[in-house]
């Protein structure tokens, strides 16, 4: 399987115990009305698949495409840990 620098990243947050994934956010592209991206807690991530991110939001699961995850970035500092070549314009939504 290829690698890849996104899915590593999340691996990292489920399964590391030295990992916070409270300390980040991810956006991803949202198909909503409300802005061209939505951003979730890093703690809201449940699953990676191959292709997808799994996040609890509001009790429910939500499956996005890995393609349309936007940037990973840790809260406090906003440091930049993943930026998606693709949609590099929407990194500096919050």
């Amino acid at each position: 399987m290829t690698k890849n620098p996104l899915r590593d990243l999340l691996s990292r947050l489920l399964w590391d115990p030295q990992a916070a994934p409270s300390d980040v956010e991810i956006g991803y592209v949202s198909r909503s009305p409300e802005g061209p991206v939505e951003v979730v807690k890093g703690d809201a991530l449940v699953r990676v698949t191959r292709d997808y991110a799994c996040f609890s939001i509001g009790g429910r699961e939500k499956w996005i495409p890995l393609h349309r995850i936007a940037f990973v970035r840790e809260v406090a500092s906003g440091k930049t840990l993943y930026v998606n070549p693709r949609h590099r314009h929407l990194a500096a939504f919050s």
